[in-house]
């Protein structure tokens, strides 16, 4: 059986769904070396597609390039299996591992053009129809895809995100020190609240913030517009500078309204970094005991827990602890075991 990954996550910027899209493909591919791996031409994830060995087929980009020329690639391969990792995949091809990380399209439609709302929804709709298997991140996801598809029931699994391994060589930080956030301009991420928030700790006893993901100076000047000095956005990160970061912080902030996983914290936390995070279920089931919960729309609370966090050392220890025992439950390795069986199984009449 040929193997078939729609590798259009290389031509996008990375975020957590192409970060799971990436580390199940190279995992898959030490699984099983005869995997494909197709492409748009537009690669921005050139490592990845070097290491993947990404073959580029067709002359669209985007949606139109998943619909007319992987089809038509895949019409050339009946008998293949392809594994759509981000979303979306093409209609056509029944035998298909469709990963429909969430469902935010229809829980947050605020976050999204009604334009890009209308178009997910008739593409999900029709597409979790026709593909053999569906996998998500959390049982969170699954029941909230459930609650708009309940005819997925069957054919519906659980596969949860795994850790990056990051370098562990990194140089010494000597710099001041910091709390963190890492997440996009998305609505969802709830970045503005927690600038706000920062911005009424006290200026002589507060780190510096640092902000990664975005986009530099633009996504600056979007969210807030009166930047306190002590704020640094750092933009997209590579794998050393954001392990750099991670290891070094004070603490991860995650202040997230919406996630199908929340990859940023799990990461945090394989680093020994405490993490104060949204008071959301999701977080719940990945996390568990090992973070502080907090309501993400409530500042005063945060403002308390990133002073416990500042001035009790016991806790920063017992949240080590129990976020290095945590991050220990969650591997790539074992999620793209998951995803191969899932793969090998499916069969079309």
């Amino acid at each position: 059986m040929q193997i078939i990954v729609n590798a259009r996550f290389l031509c996008t910027r990375a975020t957590g769904v192409q970060r799971f899209a990436f580390e199940i493909s190279r995992h898959l591919k030490r699984i099983d070396p005869s995997i494909k791996f197709i492409s748009p031409h537009n690669i921005q994830q050139e490592a990845w597609a070097d290491e993947l060995q990404a073959i580029t087929v067709g002359h669209l980009t985007g949606h139109l390039w998943e619909q007319i020329d992987l089809a038509h690639y895949l019409r050339k391969h009946p008998d293949s299996t392809l594994l759509s990792p981000g979303n979306t995949g093409p209609l056509f091809h029944k035998k298909q591992l469709l990963v429909l990380h969430d469902v935010a399209f229809l829980t947050n439609p605020k976050a999204f053009t009604w334009r890009f709302r209308i178009f997910y929804q008739l593409l999900i709709k029709r597409l979790s129809r026709r593909v053999a298997c569906i996998l998500t991140v959390s049982d969170f996801s699954r029941k909230e895809i459930l609650s708009f598809y309940p005819y997925l029931e069957e054919k519906i699994h659980v596969v949860y995100n795994g850790i990056t391994r990051f370098p562990r060589n990194l140089s010494q930080y000597v710099g001041q020190p910091y709390f963190l956030v890492v997440g996009s301009l998305d609505p969802r991420k709830n970045i503005p609240f927690i600038l706000r928030t920062y911005s009424m700790l006290p200026k002589n006893n507060r780190p510096l913030l640092k902000i990664v993901g975005g986009r530099g100076k633009t996504f600056k000047k979007e969210l807030f517009p009166d930047i306190p000095s002590d704020v640094e956005f750092v933009g997209q990160a590579n794998d050393y500078v954001l392990a750099r970061l991670y290891k070094n912080a004070k603490a991860l902030l995650f202040p997230s309204i919406y996630e199908g996983f929340g990859l940023p914290p799990i990461e945090a936390m394989s680093f020994g970094t405490p993490c104060l995070v949204s008071d959301i279920s999701v977080l719940h089931e990945v996390l568990q005991d090992a973070a502080i919960f907090l309501d993400p729309h409530d500042p005063d609370v945060w403002i308390e827990a990133m002073q416990s966090i500042l001035n009790d050392k016991e806790l920063r220890l017992h949240l080590r602890e129990e976020g290095l025992r945590q991050s220990q439950r969650f591997s790539w390795e074992t999620s793209a075991k998951q995803v191969y069986q899932h793969l090998k199984g499916i069969t079309i009449p």
